[in-house]
């Protein structure tokens, strides 16, 4: 007794099998032939089977769900569903897998996936058995033996055909028998799209010609599309609807899916499921509008939307279908907009622009549709190189796209704040100008994206113009391709002292301009890089300082000067070049800092002494103090001489009270210059 209640119930099943009449033990459950399917004595026999089973589970104290489990598995096989559902009832409990999470959707870890199976049954595998149901029903109705014999004569007929044109023997002749032409019934299964399925199961599976995504949830069922089922229809009309009693044919992955099959699926999932579970199963049979309206009714989580629904129609390229499947369910977008949002934000991060694209023009948002679109121009700029005239014409059109979203965004603003306005009876118009609810952005910032969209067109359109004029271009302004205004602020200025070193002054100023950069900044970066060129700059650098005359101010305009002079005389030495500028400064004490730089300390001390700036004569000793490397000597010693007594002088006036305003009645320079 105790040896007998420490083996496995598989083992004990196979003890108390009896022998067939030939001797041998039948085959188990699991690898019957159809054809013993509706043998009435091997039903009758494993029925007993089962009985002596569960009676000495329960004599030995053993538990007895894993009985039941096999059973109903058995019965599922033979098609006699409405038995199976009686023998579930004692190994399932009502509402085992639905476990919700806090945030109202089902909690993932206690709804596997279906490819997880079971080799036994216990309290705990609750899911799993439902799962294999659930797997068992979807594989297909079981063949009956009528329609092996029916298969098998065909494919020999076939095959002896074959031969005799080529000379070959037949099936059941003495040629070879591991020819190509001499074909296995169990591989025509599949290739002919009969296999288990029944016949009725290939027409309807050739027609909607669908790719199978079995494999990527880990199914181990084998799916088959059939080519020529009209072949056998002429010699037998019986559909698999009909073999099960009757039934129409429902669609699935790419198998027929008959409607007895799939409401014992609906029922197994209603009774014993989960509502997350039941969604998935939906979609996967493209069922999009039963799952949306659970999804909604329940008040699923709307991560449920995104990693069932959604992605259940993404593996199997059926977005078209569940676009229209959201219409027709809620062609407000009153109780999906949560959920498509939320598919939109993941969507976003995984950076699939044109999938996002698609769903944001189904939901009317253009103002986010136009800026989908600037996001696939950024994806497309981002790849570094020269590009041809047909990449570059789609870059454009992205944001000419981008530019009609963003005009029909800006009218349903405006029609949305006409409506708001014509609501209210106090007649208060303070809120006129400010923001609709509802919009991601406001009237003002989608004109500001409007014109940023027309100022990054002819920004780009002029740069590829510069590449098919000027060769090896990318390796002077590697940039130019990948940086947009819409990126960060140090690439807009980039644009913008690119454009301008290009010497497109109006374009570059328009870019300083409307993206509001330090104008400074810009314009002596490109003064200091065109003085690098040289002698041969001199001409860009007179034509841009002559275009912002008078659009800048004087501090502006002194500092894009000094930055060239700084170039030619701290970086090149070329004095004579730098002292060219030096008149076109406006402040004198840009001016002082210029001649410091090109060692011309006398004109330094002269207008430092004319407008009495004693830190000015300073700095012009400190700079004249310094050793020379070459020499070893200071680097102008009158000049140092001449600083000293001036000071010298100034500060004995300050002693004597004497105010420096008055240092204009003599020059205290005037007797060594």
């Amino acid at each position: 007794f105790s040896r007998l209640r420490s083996r496995s119930l598989s083992q004990l099943s196979r003890q108390i099998t009896p022998r067939t009449k030939n001797g041998h033990a039948p085959p188990p459950i699991e690898s019957r032939k159809s054809s013993q399917s509706v043998n009435p004595y091997y039903v009758r026999l494993s029925q007993d089977m089962m009985k002596m089973a569960i009676d000495l589970a329960t004599k030995c104290n053993i538990e007895s769900e894993p009985v039941w489990a096999v059973w109903g598995i058995s019965l599922l096989k033979i098609g006699r569903y409405n038995d199976a559902k009686e023998k579930f009832k004692y190994c399932l409990s009502s509402g085992a897998t639905s476990a919700t999470s806090p945030g109202g959707g089902t909690d993932k870890k206690l709804v596997p996936h279906l490819s997880d199976r079971i080799t036994g049954a216990s309290g705990a595998s609750n899911r799993r058995l439902l799962n294999q149901i659930i797997e068992l029903l979807e594989s297909g109705p079981p063949v009956e033996a009528k329609d092996l014999r029916e298969m098998y004569t065909e494919l020999a007929s076939s095959s002896y055909s074959n031969k005799s044109s080529r000379g070959n023997t037949g099936l059941g002749g003495s040629g070879n028998n591991n020819s190509t032409n001499s074909i296995p019934v169990s591989r025509t299964t599949t290739s002919s799209g009969f296999g288990r399925f029944g016949k009725g199961a290939a027409s309807s599976s050739a027609s909607r010609n669908e790719t199978s995504f079995g494999a990527s949830l880990g199914r181990s069922v084998t799916l088959s599309t059939a080519h020529n089922h009209h072949h056998s229809n002429n010699n037998n009309p019986q559909t698999a609807g009909n073999v099960i009693g009757g039934a129409g044919s429902l669609t699935g992955n790419s198998v027929s899916f008959d409607s007895v099959r799939f409401m014992q699926c609906v029922y197994y999932l209603k009774k014993y499921g989960s509502p997350r579970m039941l969604i998935t199963f939906w979609s996967r049979h493209d069922y999009f509008e039963d799952a949306l309206n659970l999804l909604i009714t329940t008040k699923m989580d709307k991560t449920v939307f995104v990693e069932e629904i959604f992605q259940q129609a993404l593996l199997r390229n059926k977005m078209a279908a569940l676009q229209r499947a959201v219409l027709n369910v809620d062609s407000t977008f009153r109780k999906t907009s949560d959920c498509l949002y939320e598919l939109c934000k993941e969507l976003n991060n995984r950076r699939a622009y044109k999938v996002l694209l698609s769903w944001l023009l189904l939901m009317n948002d253009y103002v986010r549709a136009g800026l989908a679109c600037l996001k696939l121009f950024q994806e497309e700029s981002s790849s570094p190189g020269n590009v041809t005239a047909e990449e570059m014409e789609r870059r454009c059109s992205h944001l000419e796209q981008a530019k009609e979203y963003f005009v029909s965004g800006l009218n349903q603003i405006q029609q949305k704040r006409d409506t708001v306005m014509d609501m209210k009876d106090d007649g208060d118009n303070k809120d006129k100008n400010g923001p609709v609810q509802g919009s991601v952005l406001s009237e003002s910032e989608v004109g500001r994206y409007m014109k940023m969209v027309t100022l990054q067109l002819e920004i780009s359109r002029f740069f590829f113009s510069q590449l098919t004029k000027v060769k090896n271009l990318l390796n002077v302004f590697p940039s130019i391709l990948t940086h947009s205004l819409f990126g960060n602020q140090k690439q807009i200025g980039e644009i913008a002292v690119d454009v301008l070193l290009m010497c497109n002054f109006d374009l570059g100023f328009r870019i300083v301009m409307e993206m509001r950069l330090p104008i400074g900044g810009i314009y002596s970066t490109v003064m200091s890089e065109m003085a690098k060129e040289g002698k041969k700059a001199d001409k860009k650098m007179s034509e841009l300082l002559k275009y912002v005359k008078g659009i800048i101010n004087d501090k502006e305009w002194d500092a894009a000067v000094l930055a060239g002079i700084r170039v030619f005389a701290i970086e090149q030495e070329d004095y004579k070049m730098a002292e060219k500028y030096i008149g076109k400064l406006v402040y004198d004490s840009t001016k002082i800092e210029s001649f410091l730089m090109c060692r011309k300390f006398r004109q330094a001390y002269m207008i430092a002494v004319k407008n009495n700036n004693i830190a000015a004569v300073e700095k012009i000793r400190d700079e004249a103090k310094k050793i020379d490397p070459k020499t070893g000597k200071m680097v102008a010693e009158p000049s140092v001489v001449l600083c000293e007594k001036f000071l010298a002088q100034f500060a004995s006036q300050c002693f004597s009270g004497t105010p420096p305003a008055g240092m204009e009645t003599k020059n205290p320079s005037s007797d060594i210059l």
